[in-house]
């Protein structure tokens, strides 16, 4: 029983990350689906890997707190890419920063 427990609260944890990711962007009119695919990366990417690490340094139970505070981290993500997007409002920001970190 503890097994399925784990796997619905796992499933529970990536819907919630994805939601978060995929409603900010449907919603937008302001930017391109290659933009919004930017913002739902780092959604997800930073959900996935601050939500644990937080419950842990903050010594939450994870019952509890792991679905609030990946939806925080999705939208989190999401609000800084859309920062970064707006701020340079260049399409090709993004891929020259991942040109030059691949470079090192």
């Amino acid at each position: 029983m503890r097994i399925i427990d784990a796997i619905v609260a796992d499933a529970e944890f990536w819907l919630t990350i994805i939601f978060g990711a995929a409603i900010k962007p449907l919603l937008s009119e302001r930017h391109s689906w290659l933009r919004s695919l930017a913002s739902a990366a780092s959604a997800i990417w930073l959900a996935s890997i601050a939500t644990n690490p937080l419950l842990k340094w903050l010594d939450l139970s994870p019952s509890d707190y792991r679905i609030p505070v990946a939806a925080f981290f999705a939208i989190a993500g999401d609000s800084i890419i859309r920062w970064i997007i707006i701020k340079t409002n260049d399409g090709d920001f993004l891929s020259g920063i991942f040109a030059k970190w691949m470079k090192k």
